[in-house]
């Protein structure tokens, strides 16, 4: 499972429209771009699936195509042929003193596995620092298929801690572990990529319904 509390900065694509769900339920939908920096291209848009469960257009008021807005939600990270697709479920949307810059902020949960080998790596940033970076992956049924989409996490010593203070028991050969931490959205030469500053990190535990 990879879901995000965010806050979306973008510009309108396809302004609302009502639809129903599976269950005849009434929700409005639209889409919105976000553009990404990009160190190889000069930037990356991306489009976010907006849902407004029983949404009053009403109160929302007319998005006209092309204009700036500021979304709140819960974002739902799908893979489909290798391809990222982002669900973003809102509630709250503003028109108002909305920023130039897009960007897409928020906290991240995951829940998902760790690699079988080579589990982790320790590194020092340019003032000496250490941190260590991993990597996890979240499975999805896709029909008969099971899709894997990858996330890369760093997690960093509070002031003064030691490096083992970051490596849990539970970061082991394909551990099923449960993080939360921000959420990060970058573009590589137009590639798409999750990752995550990690603040917390412990093996996942299902819960009974």
């Amino acid at each position: 499972m990879i879901k995000a509390n965010i806050n979306a900065v973008g510009t309108v694509k396809r302004g609302i429209i009502a639809r129903t769900d599976k269950a005849n339920n009434p929700y409005l939908s639209f889409i919105m771009t976000v553009s990404l920096p990009d160190a190889v291209i000069n930037n990356q848009s991306i489009e976010l699936f907006v849902s407004i469960p029983h949404g009053d257009q009403n109160t929302i008021g007319v998005l006209q195509d092309g204009e700036r807005i500021s979304v709140g939600g819960t974002l739902d990270v799908r893979n489909r042929d290798n391809k990222l697709f982002f669900y973003l479920t809102a509630d709250g949307i503003s028109k108002e003193n909305v920023s130039d810059e897009d960007a897409i902020t928020g906290k991240l949960t995951f829940i998902g596995y760790l690699k079988k080998s080579n589990i982790y790596e320790e590194k020092s940033d340019k003032n000496g620092n250490p941190f260590i970076v991993f990597s996890g992956y979240s499975v999805e049924k896709v029909n008969e298929e099971f899709i894997c989409t990858w996330i890369s996490f760093m997690r960093f010593p509070k002031k003064d801690a030691d490096l083992a203070s970051v490596i849990p028991n539970c970061m082991r050969s394909k551990a099923h572990v449960e993080i939360t931490g921000d959420f990060l959205l970058k573009s590589h030469n137009g590639l798409i990529r999750i990752s995550c500053k990690v603040e917390d990190m412990k093996d996942y535990v299902k819960t009974q319904k």
